[in-house]
């Protein structure tokens, strides 16, 4: 019930006033109609109509708290720097108990989301055995019940509330099929009555939908606002957390991009029940892969059952990037010739070559580097504890410096990070790509940081007494023309 906002001396004379008409209405003659009976009646009308105009969350900046059945309810507006928007959000429970959350504004259709995160305080076996609504733990339905009331109070179109509900932590008494999430659906016309299963409503294609999120292994993210569609196409790219991630992040592989698609496909279809395919265009195309269809070029998800997808991504079809390039070695050969264009197929790879060959122009041709700016690294061993706090560092082996020719420093600079990023971690990500064509992981691990340290090594014995050689003094010359050219 909300707290009505009364000042005190109001409230003190509304008190004496009642005290006063129960004094006097002791000892009534019969048939004499109490007054009291008319306040009691007229409040009770008052409290009905103010269910339907409670105060809106989305009408103020300040949070308004809510108690029903003695669980608090908050909610405030969503973007407090827009005047326009409607959009609110509403929590309810306890972020260490049981907490219920809902962001978005006031439609036919609405989405909750509950989350146990200590299951210790209850016991949700019985749930985690049947999967079904009604063995929901009392405290997940309390939750429910608290933001379906508010819901109401809040937005008087909603005719359907789609909840899904998932367990931080678990536990299954050995059975590891148990359920730990859950999807239902609320319906007006069935009485708010919870009913299993992400059910499709009438309302799924006018409903606005937001998902936004970004991939823990990659840089690749989607953020979508639109509204449900049978089919749709999602644009996946690389969503840049600041500028030097978006400098040196190194190129998405199809690996990532496909992850990513089955995680919004999980997400979409959970909004979207009726949704059954989703193509996925991405942007930019792994190095090594290229359209098979012009215009037809899709990662394709197509819905198993009532959970799964399966991926295509069979119309990127993969060919090997490293071509006629595959080894510092080309690299070098086709910059001595100047042939620009057979290199242009293999930016991330030059970013590797071009640092490796800078820092062993620095090491071997010092004596030929007429205007130097010095870059000085460090190594430190950081050790942290369980929750990733640093406890200790230290510096490993002497400071190294690497001195650039100046016209040569700014691309060293921006290309740095990108090549070992592109080199070294880029050997994970080509690790899982052979994985599917059967390596093995420790084999293909070990073979792929075997092969950036062989190149580098040959490229640095390549310079070590050759800084005058005709070969590589052009290459070194047109490694600078080619830099400039992205």
């Amino acid at each position: 019930m909300d707290v009505l906002r009364i000042n005190r001396l109001a409230k003190i004379t509304i008190v004496y006033f009642v005290v006063l008409l129960q004094i006097s209405c002791v000892g009534l003659p019969r048939g004499f109609k109490n007054p009291l009976d008319s306040i009691t009646s007229s409040g009770q009308k008052k409290q009905q109509a103010k269910s339907g105009s409670a105060r809106k969350a989305w009408t103020s900046q300040e949070a308004t708290i809510k108690n029903v059945d003695g669980l608090p309810v908050v909610m405030r507006k969503r973007d407090g720097r827009n005047p326009k928007s409607v959009d609110f959000i509403m929590s309810a429970g306890s972020r260490r108990h049981v907490s219920g959350i809902f962001r978005g504004r006031c439609e036919k259709l609405m989405g909750i989301t509950i989350t146990a995160y200590d299951t210790n305080r209850f016991d949700p076996i019985i749930f985690y055995e049947s999967g079904e609504g009604r063995d929901l733990p009392a405290e997940v339905k309390k939750v429910l019940k608290a933001m379906r009331i508010t819901l109401l109070e809040q937005c008087e179109q909603v005719e359907a509330i789609r909840l899904e509900y998932q367990s931080v932590v678990f536990k299954t008494r050995g059975n590891q099929n148990a359920a730990h999430e859950y999807k239902g659906t609320l319906l007006v016309k069935n009485g708010w009555r919870l009913q299993d299963g992400a059910l499709t409503t009438g309302f799924d294609e006018a409903n606005t939908i937001e998902i936004s999120f970004r991939d823990l292994f990659s840089v690749v993210g989607v953020k979508f606002k639109g509204v449900c569609r049978k089919n749709p196409i999602i644009l996946l790219e690389p969503q840049f957390a600041n500028n030097s991630e978006r400098r040196f992040h190194k190129p998405p592989t199809i690996t990532d991009y496909q992850r990513n698609a089955e995680s919004f496909a999980n997400k979409y279809a959970a909004k979207c029940p009726a949704t059954k395919t989703i193509k996925f265009t991405v942007n930019p195309i792994p190095e090594d892969r290229k359209c098979d269809k012009k215009n037809d070029c899709f990662i394709i998800a197509s819905k198993i059952g009532s959970f799964g997808w399966n991926m295509d991504s069979d119309r990127y079809k993969y060919f090997d990037p490293h071509g006629p390039v595959k080894s510092f070695a080309h690299v070098t050969k086709f910059l001595a010739a100047g042939d620009f264009k057979t290199l242009e197929r293999y930016v991330a790879y030059f970013r590797e070559y071009y640092q490796t060959f800078v820092e062993s122009y620095s090491d071997n041709c010092r004596a030929n580097i007429t205007d130097p700016v010095a870059f000085d690294y460090d190594v430190y061993e950081v050790k942290r504890n369980r929750f990733s706090k640093e406890i200790s560092r230290k510096k490993v082996g002497d400071t190294v410096i690497v001195r650039v020719e100046r016209k040569y420093a700014r691309h060293y600079s921006l290309h740095g990070a990108a090549a070992f990023q592109s080199g070294v971690l880029g050997v994970v990500g080509q690790t899982l790509e052979n994985r599917n064509k059967g390596a093995g992981v420790g084999q293909d691990f070990t073979k792929a940081f075997s092969r950036y340290y062989y190149d580098a090594d040959r490229l640095h014995n390549s310079i070590r007494g050759n800084c005058g050689n005709r070969k590589i003094q052009a290459a070194y010359k047109n490694m600078l023309k080619f830099a400039d050219m992205f």
